[in-house]
């Protein structure tokens, strides 16, 4: 079954099951239900083939010139806590378009978030014995010319804001400028990439940056047409520009917050002309993007949610470390963020729904927290 055909059968199902409606000729959101299957289903839609083409684009552009000994051995991917930055360059990477190098994940095996923070032992232990792995299998196999690249797709989830947490981001800074016989491709928050600047100069070592590219409208609708033309009806709705423009300057070209807000924008409504015996399903349409209001704010959320932003996702007793609190003290506020969609929890790990990351961020700016540049 295609991706596309799953989610018209998400709608048909919900409908099918779910009591019959009160026929009302008037338009209403959809149910949160149909709205959580769609959002299960929008999380396997392909990554738009933009963000893939230009990190392989920075990437072999980076490779060249350290190869030639024009630039330095690293190369780091900035993006905001909201984008899908990890699954992007593993993707950009997933059909080896760089066959002569050996591409080395040294966390692939290792799960920090989940035990306690990542102390420097954890780090040092983990990249270390990735390289003196790899270098055993290549003597193994007398390569004359091997070069080796190392990729941390999620630095964000290595440190944590507390004492002695990023220890490891010390040492690991180090360990790159001087391993200059490996290429590294670093991807980071750029919320966490301002934070691990300012406690320990990360900038200055690491220098070479490239930010994650913004979606242009276009690009969101060449992304997300296909879904609207498989079960909205042209005869409903047929977006326009304006609506397509209205949806990038919200998202702000980030597809994950553009993917919530085309959800918020189908409406639903039941013909009233359906005869009693006809099987009744929903008419759908779709209408401006709008982001939703932000509920009142206390000190103690506003600290919360810019925590969750600076770690990217993370887990409730991590939060609580990262905050100097006791985890039972910071539940009350967890359970109520969550029950107001302002934060997700996803295999246990706690992260800002991307919808509401817009004015999250401008709250938190016109609080004076130090936040990610990602305009």
């Amino acid at each position: 079954m295609t991706y596309l055909n799953k989610l018209r059968n998400a709608i048909q199902s919900f409908f099918s099951q779910a009591d019959p409606p009160m026929r009302n000729p008037t338009w209403e959101d959809l149910p949160e239900g149909v709205i959580s299957e769609l959002e299960k289903l929008m999380s396997e839609l392909p990554h738009p083939s933009s963000y893939l083409t230009v990190l392989k684009k920075e990437v072999r552009s980076a490779l060249k010139a350290w190869k030639a000994k024009e630039a330095a051995n690293h190369l780091v991917i900035l993006g905001s806590p909201v984008s899908p930055l990890t699954e992007l360059i593993v993707a950009s990477l997933s059909q080896q378009p760089f066959p002569e190098l050996e591409v080395v994940y040294p966390f692939s095996d290792y799960n920090f978030r989940h035990d306690s923070y990542p102390k420097k032992q954890h780090l040092k232990m983990a990249i270390e014995g990735s390289i003196q792995k790899s270098e055993s299998i290549v003597f193994q196999s007398l390569c004359q010319s091997h070069l080796k690249m190392i990729v941390i797709p999620d630095l964000e989830q290595y440190f944590l804001r507390c004492i002695s947490g990023w220890e490891g981001m010390i040492w690991l800074r180090e360990k790159i400028v001087q391993t200059d016989d490996c290429f590294w491709l670093l991807g980071c928050n750029n919320w966490s990439w301002i934070f691990l600047d300012y406690v320990c100069q990360l900038n200055a070592y690491l220098e070479t940056t490239q930010n994650l590219p913004k979606l242009s409208s276009d690009e969101l609708q060449q992304w997300l047409q296909p879904m609207v033309e498989s079960f909205i009806p042209e005869e409903t709705t047929n977006p326009s520009s304006f609506f397509w423009e209205t949806l990038g300057s919200l998202s702000r070209g980030e597809s994950e917050i553009a993917k919530q807000l085309w959800l918020q924008s189908i409406q639903m409504s039941f013909d009233q002309d359906l005869t009693e015996n006809a099987e009744e399903r929903p008419r759908l349409k779709l209408i401006t993007p709008r982001l939703p209001n932000l509920p009142s704010l206390s000190a103690d959320d506003r600290y919360l949610l810019h925590s969750l932003l600076l770690h990217g996702k993370i887990t409730r007793s991590s939060l609580a470390l990262s905050l100097g609190v006791k985890e039972e003290k910071i539940q009350g506020r967890i359970q109520l963020l969550l029950r107001d969609d302002l934060i997700q929890q996803r295999n246990g790990l706690l992260s800002v729904t991307p919808l509401h990351y817009p004015k999250i961020k401008q709250e938190l700016s016109q609080n004076n927290f130090l936040i990610g540049e990602d305009e």
